[in-house]
């Protein structure tokens, strides 16, 4: 459609010049419209182009958990110019795919088990050994924690009122 218009207008300002009509500042205006158009599609072009790549290259999929643009959140739907996904909070995210696309994006999913760093305070007048005992007893029996490599618990630090 957009060929058939174009041969259209070149057909036009060929038969006005053949007229004898002045088509210089015509063709300049064409120029300049097409310009404009092209500019005002760039962002569109980039998310379109974006989206292809996506789905060419697989970077993730729909289910995934990444982290892009400053977004954690799992991937519900890849469209052609944004990624909708959806955050821990249940909030809708829509990401351009052309920022995904040029951006750095962390797949969480892709290897299929990843480590969980978590970091519990304790008072000072606490048990240590015992707090230790029970946060591994609770972790060996959560049946999503491996067991290779075991789980590990550790002062990590001291603060001004508390163990970490």
């Amino acid at each position: 459609d957009i060929l058939i218009w174009a041969l259209r207008i070149l057909l036009f300002v060929t038969f006005i010049s053949k007229l004898g009509i002045e088509t210089s500042s015509f063709v300049a205006i064409l120029g300049a419209m097409g310009l404009a158009v092209g500019l005002s599609l760039q962002g569109s072009l980039s998310n379109f182009a974006g989206g292809m790549l996506i789905i060419v290259f697989k970077p993730f999929k729909v289910g995934d958990t990444i982290e892009a643009q400053g977004v954690i959140a799992t991937v519900a739907e890849i469209q052609i110019f944004v990624t909708k996904m959806l955050t821990a909070n249940n909030q809708t995210v829509f990401v351009p795919n052309g920022a995904l696309s040029n951006g750095t994006i962390i797949n969480y999913s892709m290897q299929g088990e990843r480590r969980a760093d978590l970091t519990f305070a304790v008072s000072y007048d606490s048990d240590i050994k015992k707090a230790k005992e029970v946060l591994l007893n609770v972790l060996n029996s959560n049946p999503k924690v491996l067991k290779k490599p075991e789980p590990e618990v550790f002062v990590k630090n001291l603060t001004a009122s508390s163990i970490e």
